[in-house]
């Protein structure tokens, strides 16, 4: 390939550099949750202790000055070690209604709602880019195969000006259309997706815990304002 040929790859190169759209975020899997305007959110955590075995091997080997009897150069000893291990479990409820873990995420996320019409709309501008991102590539691949086989003027140019016209295509719908919504939508879609812990109503770990206990008391200050705004009217 002469060196005008192998020059192509340039704006191949620019071409995925200015737009890896990527595949469009799937919709959130609805996680029902409770309707009580004026509950309270409550997080209860509980330690237990149990003792966990760790069955382990020690060798002890024949050093200078410290001769070992019998054909082995090391003796080995088999034992266990039994360790006292501590797991702090939390559960959740919205007044008397147990929660699971993902309708705590839910409930305790004052932007969910806004995040999740955020998500729609950064979906549908990232399928709306579908349509120029596989014409660019259609174009851009096209222009690479006829500047590769082009034995005249007339076919380089051609093949130049399918690469031109794919790359332009292939950036204005990254740009323009919204393909540079798609990777922002993955992001938030994986932010806002709980419905894997919509069936999990126990969670171990003691930071879990503080963090569950900070956002419901945020959660019950927001509802306690509410309240009191709605009273004085």
């Amino acid at each position: 390939m002469s060196f005008t040929r192998l020059s192509a790859l340039g704006p191949l190169a620019s071409l995925a550099l200015a737009g890896c759209y990527g595949a469009a975020p799937r919709k959130l899997t609805p996680v029902p949750v409770p309707q009580a305007s004026d509950a309270q959110l409550s997080v209860y955590s509980e330690e237990t202790t149990h003792i966990e075995t760790t069955d382990t091997t020690d060798s002890i080997c024949a050093s200078a000055g410290i001769p070992l009897v019998g054909a082995s150069a090391c003796l080995s000893a088999d034992y266990s070690i039994d360790t006292p291990v501590t797991v702090v479990s939390s559960t959740a409820k919205l007044g008397d209604i147990p929660l699971s873990y993902g309708q705590f995420l839910v409930l305790s996320d004052p932007d969910y709602q806004q995040s999740a019409l955020a998500l729609d709309a950064h979906r549908d501008a990232c399928d709306a880019s579908a349509v120029p991102k596989w014409v660019g590539i259609g174009l851009a691949v096209g222009g690479l195969v006829a500047l590769s086989a082009a034995k005249s003027d007339v076919g380089e140019a051609l093949g130049w000006v399918g690469l031109g016209a794919g790359a332009a295509t292939y950036t204005a719908g990254y740009v323009a259309w919204g393909g540079s919504r798609c990777e922002e939508g993955r992001r938030l879609y994986n932010q806002l997706d709980h419905s894997r812990f919509a069936d999990t109503m126990v969670v171990t770990g003691a930071n879990t815990a503080r963090e569950m206990q900070a956002v419901a008391s945020e959660f019950n200050a927001r509802v306690q304002k509410t309240t009191v705004t709605q009273n004085a009217r």
